[in-house]
C-alpha cells in the first residue's frame, strides 16, 4: 500500500512541477528544447543524413526492446497459469503474500495478475507506438536531401520534430508504466 501511495505522491509532484514552472525548468521542456535544436541541426547539412538514420535506429531498438520483453512476460504469465491448478495456487497465494510476507494480502492475486498483464500489454503498445514514430522520422529524415524536396524542408522539419516528440512521449509512458508495473507487483 505504502509503494502505490509513494507512486501516486510523486506523479502529483511531477504533474504540479510540470505545469507551474518555465519549460527550462524541468526535464521535459529541456528535452524538448534539445530535440528541437537536434532536428533543425540535422536538416540544416545535408552529410548528416546518415546520422539521423543512426540515431533513430538506437531509438528504434530501444522501443522494440521494451515491448518485446513486455510481450514475452504476458506470453509466460498466461502460459503458466494455463500450465498450473491456477485456483489451488491463488488460494495458497490468497493466504500469504510471498513479497511482503505477510499473512494476508490487501487485493486478490488475480487482481494482481490481471492487472500486471494489463500493464505489460500497454508497455507493448506504447512501445510499439513510438517505434512506428520513429520509423517515420528514419524515412523523412533519410529521404529529405533529396533535391526534389527542396521546397518542402521547412514542413519537414516540422513534422520530424512533431513525430520525434510524439515518439518521446509514447517511449516516456512506456517507461512510467514499467514503474507501475513494480508497484502492481507489490
Amino acid at each position: 500500500m505504502f509503494s502505490k501511495v509513494l507512486f501516486g505522491g510523486c506523479k502529483l509532484f511531477l504533474r504540479h512541477d510540470i505545469t507551474m514552472s518555465p519549460p527550462e525548468q524541468s526535464v521535459f521542456g529541456v528535452s524538448a528544447c534539445n530535440r528541437k535544436k537536434w532536428v533543425e541541426n540535422i536538416m540544416s547539412k545535408e552529410k548528416n543524413t546518415i546520422l539521423v538514420v543512426q540515431t533513430m535506429r538506437n531509438e528504434l531498438m530501444v522501443g522494440t526492446f521494451l515491448g518485446e520483453t513486455s510481450f514475452s512476460a504476458v506470453t509466460v504469465i498466461i502460459s503458466l497459469s494455463t500450465a498450473l491448478d491456477l485456483s489451488c495456487t491463488l488460494q495458497a497465494l490468497e493466504s500469504y503474500d510471498p513479497i511482503l510476507g505477510s499473512p494476508s494480502t490487501l487485493f486478490s492475486p488475480v487482481f494482481k495478475v490481471g492487472l500486471i498483464c494489463i500493464i505489460l500489454a500497454a508497455i507493448f503498445a506504447t512501445s510499439m507506438q513510438s517505434v512506428r514514430f520513429t520509423k517515420h522520422i528514419s524515412v523523412m529524415g533519410a529521404s529529405y536531401s533529396s533535391p526534389t524536396c527542396d521546397h518542402l524542408l521547412g514542413s519537414m522539419k516540422c513534422a520530424i520534430l512533431d513525430m520525434y516528440n510524439r515518439s518521446s512521449l509514447f517511449l516516456f509512458v512506456s517507461q512510467r508504466l514499467i514503474y507501475l508495473a513494480f508497484v502492481g507487483v507489490s
